[in-house]
């Protein structure tokens, strides 16, 4: 395969890649592992030499996890910036390929379409409440804001097969809870996505115009029948293309997915194993004290104390782990900023490093730290406003900027878009 950014590839990652490996000074090596079925470029990196202990690092799986995609990006240039440092001699008895968007097809319909919403799949169509009919009845934008989300229904009728599980948070009418019953509350909201039927056939937009979830089409208890697993595991070129390079590898020790799963955080339970008493449904019991150390370096790392853990089967972390015996993690890389944990004790600090100053309109630089709520607002303002290219590079800027700083803008752009 050629590092030749194939044509057809979205600028926006085609982009980041290319200028990571040309400011990498050779230490990046760029090239591909197989072509989408829309025919882009399913991207390749590698940091070290070749037959070294291998780690993979696996993100986009699903087209609409964009921070995993940008991690993943993010990670291959701090890597190529370690000359000079002390970690640089760690890469001298590794290497590090990364995969950093696996569903390039998802992440460019996603990009392109007018009205976004919450799943991404590939591209292949499928008939996901077995029909008949393809795509028919999929998830609608019903209040117009060109976003499509999730919705309450009260007091759902017993005909929709819908279940009420959650409240009206008194603190916020825009949130819902789960009710606690001792104290009285009672639910009284079915949560589905935004949208309704419209086939008739008692059921609301479970036949939406996407094909096959990445991160559920592998053979680790490959859940069949349900939504977004695919027709058969590896059904997806996408997803076959990863397995067998994964296959060809086998100096691969460890495996690292930037997804909608956490393994890291929420360690797996350990013990306990399918029908055939050969797959774990966890991990092996053996294993479990390498995750508790791998957890707890996380943590130390990240400050995050939960995640949202999602259901493994499908994975690739799964697969790489219950079939092929490596390490294999996984970790939605940001949480919601209550999730995680601030320290002000100088030998937890990630870094040293002064805040960079960020410019806000009317031309005044002001330090990171001291940005006011007015001034976040108005960053989120100019932001919703730009040209796509000057998204970009706002995107880009907002990377370096501390993590508090990052996850402030987070919550504020979570109320706008």
């Amino acid at each position: 395969m050629t590092n030749r950014l194939a044509e057809g590839v979205p600028d926006e990652i085609a982009a980041q890649i290319a200028g990571v490996v040309a400011q990498s000074g050779g230490k990046v090596v760029g090239t591909t592992y197989g072509i989408s079925r829309e025919r882009r470029a399913l991207h390749l990196l590698r940091i070290g030499d070749e037959g070294r202990p291998a780690i993979l690092i696996a993100a986009g799986l699903n087209a609409q996890h964009r921070v995993g995609i940008e991690a993943a990006i993010g990670v291959a240039q701090k890597l190529a910036d370690l000359t000079g440092t002390p970690a640089e001699k760690a890469l001298d008895d590794v290497c590090i390929y990364l995969m950093p968007c696996a569903d390039p097809d998802g992440f460019e319909r996603e990009r392109a379409a007018p009205v976004k919403r919450d799943g991404s799949r590939s591209a292949s169509a499928f008939d996901d409440d077995a029909d008949g009919r393809m795509d028919e009845d999929g998830p609608m934008d019903l209040n117009g804001d060109g976003v499509i989300t999730i919705m309450r229904v009260p007091d759902p009728s017993p005909g929709y097969g819908l279940e009420a599980t959650d409240m009206q948070d008194p603190s916020d009418a825009r949130l819902s809870k789960r009710p606690d019953r001792s104290k009285g509350e009672r639910p009284e909201y079915a949560i589905v996505i935004e949208g309704k039927d419209q086939d008739g056939d008692g059921q609301i937009a479970e036949d939406a115009p996407d094909g096959t979830d990445l991160s559920r089409n592998f053979p680790y208890h490959w859940p069949e029948f349900q939504a977004g697993a695919g027709s058969h595991p590896l059904s997806e070129v996408e997803a076959r293309a990863i397995a067998e390079w994964v296959l060809a590898k086998p100096n691969l020790v460890g495996v690292l997915v930037f997804g909608t799963h956490d393994n890291l955080v929420n360690i797996p339970e350990a013990g306990k194993f399918d029908q055939t008493q050969r797959v774990p449904n966890g991990i092996e019991n053996e294993d479990k004290p390498v995750w508790e150390e791998a957890s707890k370096l996380f943590k130390e790392a990240t400050g995050m104390t939960g995640a949202p853990a999602g259901d493994s089967a499908g994975s690739l972390h799964g697969w790489t782990y219950g079939f092929l015996g490596i390490w294999s993690f996984s970790t939605p890389v940001w949480v919601r900023p209550d999730l995680v944990t601030k320290s002000d004790k100088a030998g937890d600090k990630l870094s040293d490093k002064p805040s960079e100053p960020v410019v806000v309109p009317g031309g005044a630089a002001v330090p990171a730290d001291a940005l006011s709520d007015a001034d976040v607002a108005t960053m989120i303002e100019r932001f919703r406003t730009a040209a796509p290219e000057q998204r970009r590079e706002m995107m880009a800027q907002s990377m370096a900027l501390p993590q508090e700083t990052q996850d402030r803008l987070r919550t504020a752009a979570m109320a706008v878009f």
